[in-house]
């Protein structure tokens, strides 16, 4: 549920995978490794950031709001460096998760529990459901259904329901 968060920083940077030492390795990337820890660094990386990062202005999310796209309606591709997980990350993570699942014996079960429409995650979820035959539990299908009973059987009470 937090991949699609807008943090300033993607999880895939965050990951350091090992390679075999080098005389780089061993002497320029502790030095580098180390000035990337100091505080300053991580200010003037942030920095780096926010200049490069435009807002729109209230003209633009009017005008977006206006559109044709849904409301809410988030283009993930275009701030893929500023959320955890962009949806095609998101897509490889759950594929490579479901065969490592599968390749130890065990099933696996998604589950969808974000609670708004447009998240651009559930399509994903979908299609990773119906191309692997995984079963998806998604949470907002479930709580609009018993939301709607919810509403159907409170107006038969209440008798407000058309003849």
């Amino acid at each position: 549920m937090n991949d699609s968060e807008v943090a300033g920083y993607r999880d895939k940077d965050v990951v350091v995978t090992p390679a075999p030492p080098t005389l780089t390795s061993r002497v320029i990337d502790p030095l580098k490794n180390a000035a990337q820890d100091l505080e300053i660094y991580k200010i003037l990386k942030y920095g780096a950031l926010i200049f490069k990062f435009r807002t729109k202005s209230i003209d633009d999310y009017l005008k977006a709001e206006a559109s044709t796209k849904a409301p809410g309606t988030v283009n993930y591709e275009a701030i893929e460096a500023w959320t955890r997980v962009s949806p095609r990350d998101y897509e490889q993570n759950i594929r490579e998760m479901i065969r490592l699942t599968k390749e130890s014996g065990a099933k696996a079960v998604l589950l969808d529990n974000e609670l708004w429409n447009e998240s651009p995650y559930r399509p994903v979820l979908r299609k990773i459901s119906a191309d692997l035959r995984v079963p998806l539990v998604d949470s907002l299908v479930l709580l609009d259904a018993a939301r709607a009973t919810m509403e159907q059987e409170l107006e038969k009470r209440l008798d407000l329901t058309s003849p």
